[in-house]
């Protein structure tokens, strides 16, 4: 064999085995997203009925806190290598971003189940194709404005397709999903956009560290955070502790791996790929967490309501095909 053919095969290889450690990351991540949406609507639901669900941000800026104590005494002073005041301005504005758009995401958590949240959050590969060609340079097809029209169409159904009753709460989910993922998708691209000739890991500290301090003036400044946490604290603390340290450590994980993936792929292809993965799996889980654990789930498991999710996941997996 000569020297090419063994290069050849080499760089096939190589090849393989970077695809198969990005799938690996898109799945970790899709999956640790799905189990954390079933976490927030069930901390929102059981705990925060009458409070703001912002006052869980203090228990969640104190876990954030604690990461990046770890990652300084891990990576030392490899974390200031390339920073500067401007590229800690872009990092804090990522951070920002993604804080704003926490509000409305808590709030639609109230009017929908997680499979339903989860089928308006399909919009989100859109607004990333969008933000990516404005601020990263990427194009869009044709075949992307086909899909972008495809998952109008089922974020539509799914606010349609509802009674009366429901219809009023089921556009305003839609509504506070919209503006949610409008402040999300602009934080990564804004992260990806700074962090690409930086250190991961420096990247990751800077925009968590922003996060934490974005947090913490906020935590100073509302009045209504501080004391609503007191009232969320008061009783089942165990329990409620339980829930939301596993839920952060789970959402952790698998932030840390879409930033990760968010560097060597694409911002609109992993957003694709992401998306369609938990689409998928957070239909299944629910199905799977109302039959073994009914208030944890609470998913509609009528033919009618479980035709009607199909339909829109088989519509929005073709878009997002499309798209990628």
């Amino acid at each position: 064999m000569d020297s090419d053919s063994k290069c050849g095969m080499t760089g096939c290889r190589c090849a393989i085995m970077l695809l198969m450690i990005w799938i690996l990351m898109v799945v970790v991540t899709a999956l640790t997203y799905s189990i954390s949406g079933f976490f927030d609507n069930y901390t929102v639901d059981t705990f925060c009925r009458k409070l703001n669900p912002k006052c869980m941000s203090i228990f969640y800026a104190a876990m954030e806190a604690m990461v990046c104590l770890g990652l300084f005494i891990w990576r030392g002073t490899e974390l200031f290598q390339g920073i500067d005041i401007t590229a800690i301005g872009i990092f804090a504005a990522a951070a920002l971003m993604s804080v704003i758009g926490s509000v409305p995401y808590f709030f639609a958590l109230r009017k929908d189940t997680t499979t339903e949240n989860t089928l308006l959050w399909q919009i989100e590969p859109v607004m990333a194709l969008v933000f990516a060609a404005i601020l990263l340079g990427q194009m869009i097809s044709f075949m992307q404005i086909i899909a972008f029209v495809l998952i109008i169409g089922a974020t539509v159904l799914i606010i349609l397709g509802s009674d009366r009753k429901r219809f009023r709460f089921r556009l305003d989910a839609g509504l506070l999903v919209l503006v949610s993922c409008v402040f999300y998708v602009l934080a990564d691209t804004i992260f990806v956009f700074q962090a690409r000739g930086l250190s991961i890991w420096t990247s990751i500290f800077w925009v968590m560290l922003s996060g934490v301090v974005i947090n913490s003036l906020a935590i100073l400044i509302i009045k209504s955070w501080r004391r609503d946490f007191k009232a969320f604290w008061k009783q089942d603390r165990p329990k409620k502790f339980a829930s939301l340290f596993f839920n952060e450590t789970i959402y952790l994980i698998g932030r840390f791996v879409e930033r990760f993936g968010m560097l060597i792929m694409p911002l609109a292809i992993w957003k694709v790929t992401e998306n369609i993965l938990q689409l998928i799996l957070t239909f299944i889980l629910g199905i799977v967490f109302t039959l073994i654990w009914p208030k944890f789930g609470r998913e509609k498991l009528s033919k009618k309501n479980i035709f009607h999710h199909a339909l829109a996941t088989g519509l929005v997996t073709v878009a997002i095909v499309l798209m990628g």
